[in-house]
């Protein structure tokens, strides 16, 4: 091998080695005085490096400790779990995180629950987007409880009309043998 070659050979090592270290393809290039695009090809196949900066933080609800990416040095919590047990108690107003909740009465089984102002107000804005008035809009304390009022509804619906039905026929029927 000429020397030429062997310089090329342990520079490229060292190119490498510098990227594994976690240097940036600019900050290697101007080191050794090579255009980015040369030491993106010497460094074929190895990965980028981590450039992100980490934070230690405390969970709002459970109080473990976690660590995250600068990206997301603004999160609260540790899990979606804690998140989702943040989110439903909490509502954010005027810029600060308040704890308002509404005591209901379930209008299907009778049963005491609470609920956040925030999924009300959500919850009658859907109910009026829909044309419907939000002033009469009913809260269940669970999805069963709502889905058993629907049913039982188009049950009494279906059984109207079947009435309906029946009449109509037997008094078209007694027409026809009139």
């Amino acid at each position: 091998m000429t020397k030429r070659r062997e310089y090329l050979e342990a520079r490229n090592e060292e190119i490498r080695q510098l990227r594994r270290d976690g240097l940036t393809l600019r900050e290697i290039g101007e080191k050794y005085g090579v255009t980015r695009e040369a030491i993106r090809l010497v460094c074929k196949g190895i990965p980028k490096p981590d450039l992100k900066t980490y934070h230690e933080k405390t969970c709002e609800v459970c109080n473990k400790k976690f660590t995250v990416p600068s990206d997301k040095k603004n999160n609260r919590s540790c899990s979606k779990e804690c998140f989702a047990k943040l989110q439903k108690y909490n509502n954010y107003k005027n810029g600060k995180w308040v704890n308002d909740m509404v005591d209901l009465k379930c209008d299907k089984c009778g049963v005491d629950f609470q609920k956040s102002t925030k999924d009300m107000e959500i919850a009658r804005h859907v109910y009026g987007q829909r044309g419907l008035d939000p002033t009469n809009k009913k809260w269940y304390c669970s999805r069963a409880c709502n889905m058993d009022q629907i049913h039982s509804k188009a049950k009494d619906e279906f059984k109207k009309a079947a009435k309906m039905l029946r009449e109509y026929l037997k008094e078209a029927k007694e027409n026809i043998n009139g």
